[in-house]
């Protein structure tokens, strides 16, 4: 599975591409915000920093306002990410009952993420699917994700427990 992250502090090819394509989506007018998710889920001779700040500074080093970019660098995992963006969002009146909330990411990825907003009340999700390759190996980490989504959907569960001990650094 491709990581997000390279020694030390710095965005993957994978992420790169994943800010591209939102970066693109970004510039056509119709969002309000670019939220970037993610805190630090990896040794520290990977990452020291939450990855939702590395993918800020880039959108920033491209012309996004900061205004426009709404970090949450807590998240440890999927569930996580949606828990604490949809408090965030929350914070700025974008809320699940009224907001759009559009999902960009790995296919697979953004199914499972699709999964999990609608279990915080998100109404209206559009997924943004890219496709590129994550391996044998990472297609089939998705699919074990997948099922753990459709009977955690609030990422309450063991399993999302455990994998979020794990990675705490």
């Amino acid at each position: 599975m491709s990581e997000l992250v390279i020694p030390v502090d710095k965005l993957s090819q994978v992420t790169i591409w994943r800010l591209e394509a939102g970066l693109a989506e970004w510039q056509t007018g119709g969002f309000d915000l670019i939220a970037v998710p993610g805190g630090i889920f990896l040794p520290p001779d990977v990452q020291t920093q939450p990855i939702a700040v590395l993918m800020a500074d880039w959108l920033l080093q491209r012309g996004v306002p900061a205004e426009s970019i709404l970090v949450e660098p807590c998240s440890q995992d999927t569930f996580g990410n949606i828990r604490f963006l949809t408090e965030k969002l929350a914070e700025q009146n974008f809320v699940p009952e009224t907001t759009e909330l559009t999902l960009l990411s790995h296919w697979q990825h953004t199914a499972r993420a699709a999964l999990t907003a609608k279990a915080y009340g998100w109404q209206r999700v559009v997924t943004k699917p890219l496709r590129y390759s994550i391996g044998l190996i990472g297609f089939l980490k998705e699919c074990v994700f997948y099922a753990v989504h459709l009977l955690d959907r609030r990422g309450d569960g063991i399993f999302a427990k455990l994998n979020r001990r794990n990675r705490t650094y």
